[in-house]
């Protein structure tokens, strides 16, 4: 599924976590079964804000790379915010970041320090171009303010879906270590697998055990 704004889908006035979850809890409705729901990243933010607040409507969920702040960089989610309001004020500005990330230099930037475990541009050709070029730039900085605000520590606590959270051993986001130590605790119907020799984007560095994860779970 592409969330409003991005990819082919249409367009909005305002984006958000929470009118992204509507949307697509909007399409699952239409459906015949309960299905599971499977995010990646910032999906992880719509994915668990569709679990606490849809639950009849889902299965399970299963959140990939989810963001989770957990105090080692406090500081910066506030800045991202800061940044990026200061941004949503200025269609040119808006213009001038969109113009920016979907270069491929900043493809592979992101991929070789933030996302990747092990660079491998072949990889980043093939899945981290395409989706750049189809986000519309309003999408792109409404989304970014909103999961820079949204809490999914406190969202994960009061689930009650049955989700598994994916992780590779070397996200630098999210420490797995934390998320056993302080999240798994607040609530059992969570569950954590930890992914080997992978960064953020396990599904692109690991896709076999994640879908090994996925159908398991």
């Amino acid at each position: 599924l592409d969330l409003p704004g991005f990819g082919h889908s249409g367009d909005l006035p305002h984006y958000s976590i929470q009118i992204s979850a509507d949307f697509i809890c909007g399409f699952i409705k239409t459906l015949s079964v309960k299905h599971s729901l499977v995010s990646v990243s910032m999906g992880s933010f719509v994915g668990a804000d569709i679990a606490l607040r849809f639950p009849k409507y889902i299965h399970k969920a299963i959140l990939t790379g989810p963001v989770i702040k957990d105090g080692r960089h406090k500081h910066i989610p506030t800045a991202i915010n800061i940044f990026l309001r200061a941004i949503q004020k200025s269609s040119y500005s808006k213009a001038a970041i969109k113009r920016i990330i979907e270069t491929r230099a900043a493809a592979y930037f992101t991929a070789k320090y933030l996302n990747m475990y092990r660079w491998n541009r072949e990889i980043v050709d093939l899945y981290g171009m395409i989706g750049k070029r189809l986000v519309r730039k309003e999408a792109y900085v409404d989304m970014g303010v909103s999961a820079s605000k949204y809490d999914l520590k406190s969202i994960l606590a009061d689930l009650t879906v049955p989700t598994l959270l994916i992780l590779g051993n070397k996200d630098i986001y999210t420490s797995a270590q934390i998320v056993r130590k302080e999240i798994l605790p607040l609530n059992k119907n969570l569950k954590l697998a930890v992914i080997k020799d992978a960064g953020h984007v396990t599904p692109w560095e690991k896709p076999k055990e994640v879908a090994h994860l996925i159908v398991k779970f």
